[in-house]
């Protein structure tokens, strides 16, 4: 109930902004979890976009609404702190934190609906979007950076060894491409990660010149 609570209260906040604001794209909503949590990303050397202190959770929402890169922020209310992050539930989670029983965490909700009218249109149709940017060498709206197009809304990228599923989803800032790996499935990796040897029907699979196991094809 608190939480459905809290998140009704961010989209009260949201349809106010409408009435300053030039466009609806702009705007966002954002789910927010119960007291005590915190957000840690995959990656637990992965920084924050942002630290800075406020009093009011609704100004860290703020300023996660108005950055293209922001899906997801922590307010802590004891310390006065907002965390914003560029990952989601997807490449993080959202953990209990008994040292932080003020702490929680707001999740931007994205859904296809947010880009059905922007999506590789010309750059007028992004330019108040917190959803997408103006790519200049095509002159249309492109997912921004750190996300990849999945075919119907733009989706953060993977971490190291994180499956993926197409070229694009992983890091590339972080130099991470989406390679098959050594237990069948395609992960997101710095370089070549295995190879197979076959030998009598044995396929031997090796990481970094290291078996890593066997396998008896039927």
């Amino acid at each position: 109930m608190a939480t459905f609570v809290r998140q009704l209260l961010l989209f009260l906040v949201a349809g106010l902004l409408f009435l300053i604001q030039p466009s609806m794209q702009d705007q966002s909503v954002s789910d927010i979890s119960d007291p005590g949590q915190e957000f840690v990303p995959i990656d637990s050397s992965h920084p924050p976009l942002l630290i800075f202190t406020t009093k009011k959770l609704l100004y860290c929402y703020l300023q996660c609404n108005q950055r293209v890169d922001c899906r997801t922020f922590d307010f802590d209310s004891s310390s006065q702190q907002c965390r914003l992050w560029d990952g989601d539930l997807t490449t993080g989670s959202i953990v209990a934190s008994p040292s932080k029983p003020q702490s929680v965490v707001g999740t931007i909700q994205f859904s296809p609906s947010n880009y059905v009218n922007i999506n590789n249109q010309s750059c007028d149709a992004c330019a108040q979007s917190r959803y997408e940017t103006c790519d200049t060498n095509s002159n249309t709206c492109q997912c921004p950076s750190n996300t990849f197009w999945n075919g119907s809304m733009c989706l953060a990228q993977l971490f190291q060894n994180q499956t993926c599923s197409q070229a694009d989803a992983c890091r590339s800032d972080l130099n991470l491409t989406c390679q098959p790996s050594c237990d069948f499935t395609y992960r997101c990796s710095a370089r070549k990660s295995f190879e197979f040897d076959v030998y009598s029907r044995m396929v031997f699979c090796t990481i970094n010149s290291l078996p890593c196991r066997v396998y008896n094809p039927a």
